[in-house]
């Protein structure tokens, strides 16, 4: 009766070390019976967005440097460029489909905008961490992977230096959370 005891909970150990390490990143379920490539598919809507940017030009010896921050509540988009905030209304939806192609909507003020292109794994099959997109969309790694959550983060650095007459460079600095729920 002891020994079954102890290797009921040799095996109980073993399973939960096993299917823990079936996450791909810390705020990943803890188990899932569907893949990654289950979980991401599907018809995905912005829920809420955060970005900042950073632009810093440097021309003749003058140096500017611009902010820009976005923000978005579910129905709402708010942009604050160097401290003068506005707001409009604004959605996106993107349809990501099993074949490797995507559609995405975005509407706001100036009307809609839809676009169809590819998306595959930037990493190994088997880690399945960053994804990207074609057609402008970009690339991203993704924080957080459920069955009706999907939480994408951009962060990039970018320096330009150019050389006419007098030597100028442009900066860019940005970074952004964007988290998605799946349409019923």
């Amino acid at each position: 009766m002891k020994l079954q005891l102890i290797k009921l909970s040799g095996i109980a150990v073993l399973a939960v070390a096993l299917l823990g390490s079936c996450r791909k990143v810390e705020s990943d379920p803890f188990l899932s019976l569907r893949s990654r490539n289950a979980r991401i598919t599907g018809t995905w809507n912005l829920s809420s967005q955060i970005t900042t940017s950073l632009n810093t030009s440097v021309s003749a010896g003058v140096t500017t440097v611009d902010s820009l921050t976005t923000s978005f509540d579910g129905t709402t988009l708010s942009t604050v460029t160097n401290g003068i905030t506005t707001t409009a209304p604004y959605s996106l939806t993107i349809e990501i489909l099993k074949n490797g192609s995507y559609k995405s909507t975005l509407n706001n003020e100036l009307g809609s905008l839809v676009r169809w292109g590819s998306w595959w794994w930037l990493n190994s099959k088997k880690r399945k961490v960053r994804i990207a997109f074609d057609n402008g969309l970009g690339s991203f790694h993704i924080s957080r992977l459920k069955n009706k959550e999907l939480v994408l983060m951009t962060d990039s650095t970018s320096t330009n230096t150019y050389l006419a007459g007098t030597t100028s460079s442009i900066s860019k600095t940005t970074s952004g959370v964007f988290t998605f729920a799946k349409q019923k």
